[in-house]
């Protein structure tokens, strides 16, 4: 038996699997047959299969997911492996050097149900926003390991907050190993370890964290995410408006936007419904999701005015019928200030001058931008520009990640601090 599952589901994009299983069977510092890599395609051809067969490596194992679905791709490459720590890899993740080797000494050491890391962003040349195209992004670490309750960290993920270790982890399945025996409970109660038939995957972490004892953070990047232009999540409604299928039904979030965060909320629902022992105590933030995540994503996306008219009444709605005062009045709140400001934004978009009106000014702050700088969000995450180490793609940014982050931040992300367990 394998230490490691790396599972990778994918809809066929060879050129970023290729890089993907090329970052995990180049890792170093661990056992040649500690390591299975399988690859769940959900595309109609073999253009992948020629690709992954060109490598002629048999810890590669390749499978078509059933139907060409790629909603249940997550469970079926799980039922297919068969190591004692399953990593679920997205096709444009890639994994920095000695990552494994990391988790391979912690899982010596302590024998977690969980260890989960932190990750670094890679924004490409493509990225929709351009003041961060050809950026490195880095969330904040301390070399540190930390014991974590599994339980909080469902509150926190169902409240939209952060651990409180003093460091900023952002929980992401590429940077986060489960032990067989938390998805094995997870499948004796509900059959899989990702809801099927959803739009993302984000139920994943959701349904595995209730059954899981025992959790290792470690405060320093594993992985490179890539943001690409390519991605999901950066073109979720583009990708979702050519996919011949039937809309998806909301059934559990009291809004139906078709949206990233509104498909989110639907897993942590359904999730919480299934699952109700588990989650006793533990309450959704619903006054986070429609007055911060939801709004914000509704006010930016490119829908048309006769939808966005019917979404926004219904979005009221929700706010509306929220049972405590203080909440509704908070979210009401803040969907009347942007509300004011959709006469001036929504003829742009009619006239298909929102996305061009948006680039203009990404990019002036782009021009504007210095080597090194903070994002306004949760997590504090900075920007590195890649633009004086001339690298364009995630391959060689990985390999030189080590160097930039030492050498903008001072932090060496190959330095491991366990002393304070």
């Amino acid at each position: 038996m394998p230490k490691f599952s790396i599972l990778i589901p994918t809809t066929g994009r060879a050129h970023l699997t290729r890089l993907s299983v090329s970052s995990m069977l180049e890792q170093k510092g661990v056992a040649r047959d500690d390591i299975e890599i399988i690859v769940a395609d959900s595309s109609r051809d073999d253009e992948l299969k020629h690709v992954l067969d060109a490598f002629r490596d048999e810890r590669i194992k390749y499978h078509k997911t059933p139907n060409h679905d790629p909603s249940i791709g997550w469970d079926f490459a799980y039922k297919q492996s068969r190591g004692r720590y399953v990593l679920w890899f997205d096709d444009d993740d890639y994994g920095l050097p000695g990552s494994l080797k990391i988790f391979s000494d912690v899982i010596d050491r302590l024998h977690p149900d969980v260890i989960t890391a932190q990750h670094v962003y890679f924004y490409d040349g493509s990225h929709p926003r351009r003041d961060r195209r050809g950026s490195l992004g880095v969330i904040p670490f301390d070399g540190k390991e930390y014991e974590l309750d599994p339980h909080d960290i469902l509150r926190h993920i169902f409240q939209y907050s952060l651990p409180g270790t003093g460091a900023a982890f952002r929980l992401r399945s590429g940077s986060t190993l489960f032990a067989r025996e938390v998805c094995e409970r997870a499948v004796s109660k509900l059959g899989f370890v990702v809801l099927p038939h959803m739009r993302t995957s984000h139920s994943l972490q959701a349904i595995l964290f209730p059954f899981a004892r025992t959790c290792i953070g470690i405060s320093i990047p594993t992985v490179v995410v890539g943001r690409l232009g390519a991605s999901l999540t950066q073109n979720f409604r583009k990708i979702q408006n050519k996919t011949p299928r039937p809309p998806f039904q909301f059934k559990e979030s009291p809004v139906r936007g078709d949206l990233v965060k509104n498909h989110v909320a639907e897993s942590f629902l359904t999730v919480q419904r299934l699952l109700p022992e588990e989650y006793r105590g533990i309450q959704f933030n619903m006054e986070e999701f429609l007055s911060h995540r939801y709004l914000h994503e509704l006010f930016y996306s490119n829908v048309s005015a006769t939808i966005a008219r019917s979404l926004w009444k219904e979005l009221r709605s929700a706010a509306e019928a929220l049972p405590d005062a203080g909440a509704r009045a908070r979210v009401l709140r803040e969907i009347n200030r942007l509300a004011r400001k959709l006469p001036f934004i929504q003829p742009l978009k009619s006239l298909g001058l929102w996305n061009f009106s948006k680039d203009t000014y990404q990019y002036i702050r782009l021009l504007f931008g210095k080597d090194i700088r903070k994002i306004p969000n949760k997590t504090s995450e900075y920007l590195i520009s890649l633009r004086e180490y001339h690298i364009s793609d995630i391959q060689t940014l990985a390999r030189r990640a080590r160097e930039i982050i030492l050498e903008k931040m001072g932090k060496d992300i190959s330095l491991l601090d366990s002393a304070n367990l």
